[in-house]
């Protein structure tokens, strides 16, 4: 209902009718409809860019999307400075910047 409503997600749930993958799209139920020979692939390249991303910036990004459900804007804005300033005190914050100035991949490790 938070994604496409209250109407629709009623209607979706008892009237059971079935959508296509690119309606399911276009609802933003999934995050892209590829052909089904590159589901595989394309899953795995959407896994592998998530684990070359930092560990620690992806969970407290994830805690802040989890925060921003049930908390006004200005409560979300402190959370997520908050957040900004815990992700700068970590080793992988400080690679992600030697990483960019020597205009090469970071190497992140989870610390």
């Amino acid at each position: 209902p938070r994604l496409i409503g209250p109407a629709r997600a009623a209607a979706m749930a008892l009237l059971n009718e079935p959508i296509s993958a690119a309606e399911a799209e276009r609802l933003g139920l999934v995050l892209k409809v590829v052909p089904q020979d590159q589901v595989v692939s394309e899953a795995q390249a959407i896994a592998a860019r998530l684990a070359a991303g930092g560990p620690i910036g992806i969970a407290l990004t994830k805690r802040a999307l989890d925060a921003a459900y049930d908390r006004d804007f200005e409560s979300v804005l402190e959370y997520e400075a908050y957040l900004q300033d815990m992700a700068g005190r970590t080793a992988d914050h400080r690679e992600g910047l030697a990483a960019f100035v020597e205009k090469r991949e970071a190497s992140f490790r989870g610390e």
